[in-house]
């Protein structure tokens, strides 16, 4: 398997067991963070919200997401974007357990550019420019 490769600022893993297979992704990167669950950060003026997804999920946003804002969360294993209440809701996918026939799969979030990729094709599945929204 062979990866798509970015150099990130930070990684957010918002899994329980799956943190070193998704790491060994970026081995290129210089400047990486790790943070747990439920961190948010801004950019742009979104708030980019970070969970593994069994508390809140795209049905039960968290309180504090306004319309543009950003939604990442694990929990379900497979990837998915969708839009509820105008919070767009990023099912980040599985490295080392996805379900429903998904690929492993991760996240990149990139000025603003959200893209679903698939570890085993090294495909972008699915990619949403937030900014044209």
């Amino acid at each position: 398997m062979t990866v798509l490769s970015y150099a990130v600022s930070w990684i957010y893993h918002v899994g329980k067991n799956e943190l070193i297979s998704f790491i060994a992704i970026f081995t290129n990167s210089l400047n990486v963070g790790i943070l747990g669950n439920s961190e948010t950060r801004e950019d742009n003026g979104k708030t980019l919200f970070f969970t593994h997804g069994h508390l809140y999920d795209n049905y039960h946003l968290p309180p504090i997401l306004k319309e543009g804002d950003i939604f990442f969360y694990g929990h379900y294993h497979f990837p998915d974007i969708s839009i509820n209440h105008g919070v767009y809701c990023v099912c980040v996918g599985s490295m080392g357990r996805p379900r429903a026939g998904s690929d492993q799969s991760y996240c990149v979030y990139e000025n603003g550019v959200i893209r679903l990729i698939s570890a085993e094709k090294d495909t972008v599945l699915v990619e949403i420019d937030t900014n044209k929204n």
